[in-house]
């Protein structure tokens, strides 16, 4: 069984999700938890833009950052022309497009709310035939 922690689901959601779940029949409050929980974290990983984008430009920042590298002649160091910073440039473009996106797709909001409907119709549902 998954654990519902903090980490996977927003404070505010796993007190509504509970709130939710006292209104049910104790015999169809625990699949009802455990079933929302599941559909929400996999849309998480669906939705990750942020997450995905961050990545990306960071790794291709430090990429930049090694070949802006000079060798300074006479010296047994290298001069990174960027400063070593693009690594931190390209991690922030990044997680602002991934933002960008996650924002453009307010779909998501909807999408938690008819996961959260549709497990409390099945948990009431559950009850009747229990």
């Amino acid at each position: 069984m998954r654990a519902f922690t903090q980490t996977s689901i927003p404070l505010d959601a796993q007190e509504s999700i509970l709130e939710l779940a006292d209104y049910l029949p104790a015999s169809v409050r625990g699949s009802f938890v455990r079933n929302t929980v599941h559909r929400i974290e996999e849309l998480a990983i669906t939705y990750n833009n942020t997450l995905i984008y961050g990545a990306i430009g960071w790794v291709v920042g430090h990429v930049i950052d090694n070949f802006l590298s000079v060798h300074i002649p006479f010296t047994d160091g290298l001069t990174c022309l960027t400063g070593g910073k693009a690594g931190e440039a390209g991690l922030l473009a990044g997680v602002f497009k991934g933002f960008v996106e996650d924002r453009a797709n307010a779909r998501q909001t909807e999408l938690v709310s008819r996961v959260v409907r549709e497990e409390v119709r099945r948990a009431i549902m559950d009850a009747k035939n229990v």
